[in-house]
């Protein structure tokens, strides 16, 4: 199961392991970075295999998930090579469908493999209080349920449930998602739910390297796509600074792990960007101040986009806002411009845009 990380380890080869996934990933919700389950399984493979000089980066981005994490791949994952990936993003892809979610998963693992096909991966599943309302009611998570498709189909991926061991204590320690016991907002781990995620990660490890001898390493022999419609493999990220405008400021400051980006808040600026693929978003934020934009693609009817939902009066955040879908691939271009609308609660017309997805 993770036969090729265990021969690394056993052999005393320099080991890279980078961990992919939202807010959990990033330790949002720990008292300190030590306490989240990234530091925390980073110290248990160094205290356990001592000769092995790791490496470890954590990618995760919160807010964010699998629609994000394929375009982000190169720049977040295969640059570095990694022997194991952790992948998590069952919570953020909650809202997406099992198709959706299905192929960005599936992309992500090939294009790891096409740098390091001998990378091993482990597959997290986190829980939220309102995933767990839904099976309460006997209902199914799709984006979990995608995930753990593309793991079974390409084989020898574990499984890690830290979120029914949360759940699970917390239905049998008779305590109320609100009593905030393993939550601290009913999404993200506190330090105790970062110590029951651990026992899990750490149990999983465990029996898995008892299972291999570390004897060989076997290179990954791909089969063909499990989500063949519109395979993501080549998603990827175009810097906005590369677009053409007037009236937009670069702003040399990092947004959402993004090292800079380009900002407008003034109604009727436009840029426009020519890209070859079928479908285009932005990597850009949406905020308390966040504005509508009003899209034009290869001089068509124009459509609106809007930077805002019910969750920016409470924080900012940077994430994937979908523009083009089901173009023609080929050469297409995309005007976009500061609306004179906005979102009723918005403080603002400001539009922020770290960069273009392309695919």
């Amino acid at each position: 199961m993770l036969d090729n990380f265990y021969y690394r380890l056993k052999h005393h080869m320099p080991c890279t392991v980078v961990f992919l996934g939202g807010s959990i990933t990033a330790g949002a919700g720990a008292s300190s970075y030590e306490k989240c389950y990234v530091g925390r399984m980073s110290a248990w493979l160094e205290k356990n295999y001592p000769e092995t000089k790791f490496t470890f980066v954590n990618s995760g981005i919160g807010a964010t998930g699998s629609s994000l994490g394929v375009y982000r791949c190169e720049r977040d994952v295969t640059a570095y090579k990694p022997d194991l990936l952790v992948y998590e993003f069952a919570v953020n892809d909650q809202d997406f469908d099992f198709i959706e979610v299905g192929k960005n998963t599936e992309a992500i693992y090939r294009k790891l493999w096409k740098v390091n096909p001998y990378a091993d991966i482990l597959n997290l599943y986190n829980m939220t209080m309102w995933m767990s309302d839904i099976l309460d009611a006997g209902g199914v998570l799709p984006a979990r349920t995608a995930q753990i498709a593309c793991a079974c189909y390409y084989g020898g991926i574990p499984h890690c449930n830290v979120g029914e061991a949360i759940r699970a204590k917390t239905i049998n320690e008779s305590w109320d998602w609100n009593q905030f016991q393993y939550t601290k907002d009913c999404t993200h781990p506190n330090d105790a739910g970062y110590e029951v995620i651990d026992g899990i990660v750490t149990k999983t490890l465990a029996e898995a390297f008892a299972g291999c001898t570390g004897e060989t390493q076997t290179p990954r022999t791909l089969p063909p796509r499990l989500f063949s419609e519109h395979p993501l493999d080549n998603a990827h990220i175009e810097d906005s600074f590369n677009a053409d405008y007037t009236g937009w400021e670069k702003i040399d400051k990092s947004l959402g792990a993004y090292p800079h980006y380009i900002e407008s808040d003034k109604p009727g600026t436009s840029l426009t960007y020519t890209f070859h693929g079928s479908r285009m978003s932005l990597f850009a934020q949406m905020g308390k101040d966040s504005g509508d934009l009003i899209v034009t693609v290869d001089g068509g009817a124009p459509f609106t986009r809007s930077l805002w939902d019910v969750h920016c009066p409470y924080f900012d955040r940077t994430t994937e806002v979908s523009l083009v879908r089901d173009l023609d691939e080929g050469e297409h271009t995309v005007t976009i411009t500061v609306s004179e609308d906005k979102a009723e609660g918005s403080q603002g017309h400001m539009i922020r845009i770290a960069a273009f997805l392309i695919a």
